[in-house]
């Protein structure tokens, strides 16, 4: 018995030994460890989170340059060879002025001008015109809010033969401008 008794102090810390290297240790390991994982995993959250974040953001944008592509869609037309768009267009004019039933002065096209940062080519056309008022004034109407890629660029206006009971005759002359792609659309 005095053996063990002698023995106990070194049986104690035998045991103690045993308790941190069996119990305590491994404890420790798997805090250590599931705290890797939750720091790694708070990472993962943080970066799914700017994820998320900069997504919306980016959507936005996207948004925004759809917006502002479906306007320059609008106001800038395809490539088409210049006889063939002058043509059409010069028919288009005079099919307008003739149903505000207005008399065409002039029509007359001036040279085209390239724009090569931009990949453009910009049609100009001066239009003279004659009629009663109130038909210049729908006819320049019609240009401005029916017509995006008709660009006023000059607007020039004659009044004349005003009374009380009529607005009179109006001399309208106008500077178009037209805009077109500079190269044929592919099929790529």
């Amino acid at each position: 018995m005095t053996n063990v008794m002698e023995k106990k102090p070194l049986l104690v810390l035998l045991a103690l030994l045993a308790l941190v290297k069996f119990v305590i240790y491994p404890v420790i390991d798997w805090q250590d460890s599931t705290l890797i994982e939750l720091k790694s995993a708070n990472a993962r959250l943080v970066k799914s989170s700017s994820v998320i974040e900069n997504e919306d953001k980016l959507n936005d944008a996207l948004s925004a340059i759809e917006v502002r592509q479906n306007t320059l869609d609008r106001l800038i037309l395809p490539y088409a060879e210049e006889a063939e768009f002058r043509f059409v267009t010069q028919k288009l004019l005079s099919d307008m002025i003739d149903e505000y039933g207005m008399d065409t002065e002039n029509i007359g096209w001036l040279s085209r001008l390239e724009i090569s940062d931009a990949g453009l080519i910009r049609h100009q056309v001066r239009v003279v015109v004659d009629g009663k008022t109130t038909e210049v004034q729908k006819f320049v109407s019609e240009l401005e809010s029916n017509r995006d890629d008709i660009i006023i660029r000059q607007f020039q206006v004659s009044l004349r033969y005003q009374d009380s009971d009529s607005l009179g005759r109006a001399r309208l002359s106008l500077l178009l401008a037209f805009y077109m792609n500079k190269l044929e659309a592919t099929g790529a």
